[in-house]
């Protein structure tokens, strides 16, 4: 069975757990991270499609010189969002798995997306985006995060 094959079966139990079912799994080509990422169609979920975020064993041949394990994204996820900074929705996570389930953003790239906003809105979401520097260097540290 492929290391795909397993973490399928563990994405359409997370979905079960959660309350729908996965009806499609499509794999997302592999970007800069060891994570992988699927988009799933739902069946009986409040959303049409969710992300899986599948955490993936550290690199066999070793990760080059200085370049840290990237950390979860649970308790980081929570730690933002309780204190009101833009996450992705968590529909569920299998930590023995290694799965997570995370609202879908979106198929268009933000960099696309930003390609179509007019002068005015571009330096709106600009601002925005600066605002969210400024929060996320407030919320306070709390430990094992």
């Amino acid at each position: 069975m492929t290391a795909e094959a397993v973490h399928e079966d563990a994405i359409h139990a997370l979905c079960q757990r959660a309350g729908f079912e996965a009806t499609q799994i499509d794999w997302l080509a592999a970007d800069l991270s060891l994570r992988r990422f699927a988009r799933v169609s739902l069946a009986g979920a409040p959303v049409a499609t969710a992300i899986a975020r599948v955490e993936a064993p550290e690199d066999p041949a070793g990760r080059p010189s200085g370049v840290a394990p990237e950390p979860p994204l649970e308790p980081i996820r929570d730690l933002l969002e309780r204190n009101g900074l833009p996450v992705p929705k968590s529909f569920g996570i299998d930590a023995d798995a290694g799965v997570q389930l995370l609202e879908d953003c979106g198929r268009l790239p933000l960099r696309d997306a930003v390609a179509t906003l007019s002068g005015p809105e571009r330096w709106s979401l600009h601002i925005e985006a600066c605002d969210w520097v400024a929060r996320l260097q407030a919320v306070p540290r709390e430990a094992g995060v």
